[in-house]
């Protein structure tokens, strides 16, 4: 897989909360931030989104040297406004999946056409969760 974006005109994703950025989804944990990554191939776009807070170095305070604090939201996560595209038309799958313990939280195939933008809201995820957009055979649509 090659490294990709969000966010930007030519890219595979977009509504995805900027990296790094403050996304306040979850009050109960304070400086809470939004980390992602993402990448593409022809047939496959995978987007890991992590949730977490950093702190300082224990023992050594003024050390720039920050790690991430990583806690579970027990209001739970939602990507809304999320949406994808894909490079060439044919049958997708969509898969929301728990990076933990590789459980599928949710999952839809259909029918896409390429450069069109398609709204593909979340299932309420704890922490951090990964969209698997994947090319099937055309016959796995059919019906």
């Amino acid at each position: 897989m090659q490294q990709a974006s969000c966010n930007g005109s030519g890219d595979w994703c977009r509504n995805v909360l900027p990296w790094g950025s403050s996304d306040n989804l979850c009050p109960t944990i304070e400086g809470e931030q939004t980390y992602w990554a993402t990448f593409k191939t022809a047939n496959q776009y995978a987007l890991y989104i992590h949730h977490s807070t950093m702190t300082n170095k224990p023992g050594n305070p003024p050390n720039p040297f920050l790690r991430y604090d990583a806690r579970p939201c027990p209001s739970n996560y939602q990507e809304s406004n999320f949406q994808f595209q894909v490079s060439q038309p044919g049958c997708w799958r969509v898969s929301w999946i728990n990076p933990k313990d590789g459980v599928v939280r949710k999952s839809t195939a259909f029918t896409a056409k390429a450069g069109t933008w398609y709204p593909q809201p979340s299932p309420p995820y704890p922490h951090d969760i990964v969209v698997l957009v994947s090319k099937l055979l055309d016959t796995q649509c059919a019906g």
